[in-house]
């Protein structure tokens, strides 16, 4: 996953460290802070990955309960982190990090505020359908911001309101972070040959409405 990898590489080379996630001070709140370190604790804890069995039989002091004892380097305890853990560890970082923005740039956008809200609505997206939880017509909670500045191919006109709700954005969302990682990805063309051999069905209620074949991103 690009995003766990920026992170790790961008956040370890800059503090020389690779228990830089312990360190409270780079993010901005202290509660979200805690409760996000304990879900990651968590969900290491829970691997199925041999890797994190073996760290966890190996080191006594280990804690999943807890801010103490034995912990493993970044590298290491975000490779298992969920994609929501790591969307909540990105928000909360410093808006001040120098880094916060890097990862936004190599994203193809120039504000982490709207690579965050990307991210979220993103995440809501994932666990709707991973939990086979119907997207058919539905309005999302998260919503993406419209990107200001661009690197790359976007839309000729921002998101109405009833896009920026239905899936239709977030997928579009999703294709221009995709671009951006691998430009050569298949993702838009399996889109839309799944939209081309499925007439039969209103992909409108997702808001695939109007033009938006026109747009630069999807032509």
């Amino acid at each position: 996953m690009a995003l766990r990898a920026k992170i790790i590489n961008h956040l370890s080379q800059a503090k020389d460290s690779g228990l830089w996630y312990l360190d409270e001070s780079l993010f901005e709140k202290i509660e979200y802070y805690e409760d996000f370190l304990l879900d990651l604790k968590n969900e290491f804890e829970r691997s199925t990955e041999p890797f994190a069995k073996e760290y966890i039989a190996k080191h006594t002091d280990w804690d999943s309960e807890s801010m103490e004892g034995d912990n493993p380097d970044a590298w290491m305890i975000l490779e298992v982190a969920t994609f929501g853990t790591l969307s909540k560890m990105y928000k909360n970082l410093k808006s001040q990090l120098p880094q916060r923005a890097t990862i936004a740039n190599e994203f193809g956008l120039y504000s982490a505020k709207e690579l965050s809200s990307w991210l979220e609505a993103i995440s809501v997206l994932r666990n709707i359908i991973a939990h086979h939880s119907r997207l058919w017509n539905r309005s999302l909670a998260k919503q993406p911001m419209n990107i200001k500045g661009h690197c790359d191919k976007w839309l000729n006109n921002p998101f109405t309101d009833n896009q920026k709700k239905k899936p239709y954005g977030v997928i579009t969302a999703m294709l221009y972070l995709c671009n951006a990682v691998y430009p050569e990805n298949q993702i838009k063309a399996k889109i839309l040959f799944l939209l081309d051999n499925s007439k039969d069905i209103p992909y409108g209620k997702l808001d695939f409405t109007g033009n938006w074949r026109s747009d630069l991103i999807w032509k």
